[in-house]
């Protein structure tokens, strides 16, 4: 099933956290609940998301039933996302990226490690294998794997940089900053008869 090209535009901001979580809003599965999660083939948390909220309901006389629904609505676009990118019906252990919530201090960028994008890729290669997605969308998300893992790489690279005090802070921000929008120009499509290149 293609998904929206709106799934896309998020799944890549979870993408430049590392596959960390990030607070997102999906209006479909808070409306639809554990069916958007069953439409989407992301049956395994439906189940347990399902479970979860009616025992919750059932103890509570169903007063904490809106707050859980909310939950849904914020979990769903990552849950979707590992299915899709990871390939995965549960949880990876990518943590919470450091800005995802209002207030938490963020630490230091850290690079994802250069295999994570090498795990991606295997978990995508399984994916087509299983038929979760077809050719056209594997050869689509081979490409930006591709993409992904030399930009982690880069991002290594330039942490072990500042690491070794080669580079300042602001140095390394503007470099950081030259690679995420190297990695943007490659991935976003041109109009024609226009280069970006020089």
């Amino acid at each position: 099933m293609t998904l929206p090209a709106s799934y896309e535009e998020t799944f890549r901001r979870f993408d430049q956290e590392g596959g960390r979580w990030l607070a997102t809003w999906n209006w479909a599965a808070f409306v639809f609940g554990v069916f958007w999660y069953l439409y989407r083939g992301v049956w395994v948390k439906a189940l347990i998301y399902f479970a979860v909220i009616f025992i919750v309901s059932a103890i509570t006389g169903g007063i904490a039933t809106i707050p859980l629904w909310i939950v849904v609505g914020v979990l769903a676009n990552y849950d979707l996302y590992l299915l899709k990118r990871k390939g995965t019906q549960l949880w990876d252990g990518g943590g919470v990226a450091p800005n995802a919530v209002p207030g938490v201090t963020s630490p230091a960028f850290s690079a994802p490690s250069p295999s994570s994008a090498m795990a991606r890729l295997t978990a995508l290669d399984n994916a087509r294998t299983q038929g979760v997605i077809s050719d056209a969308e594997y050869a689509d998300k081979r490409q930006q794997l591709e993409l992904d893992a030399e930009r982690e790489r880069k991002l290594g690279a330039l942490e072990d940089m500042r690491r070794a005090g080669i580079l300042s802070p602001v140095e390394y921000e503007a470099k950081k900053r030259d690679i995420m929008f190297e990695t943007y120009q490659t991935a976003a499509p041109q109009p024609a008869g226009i280069s970006l290149n020089k």
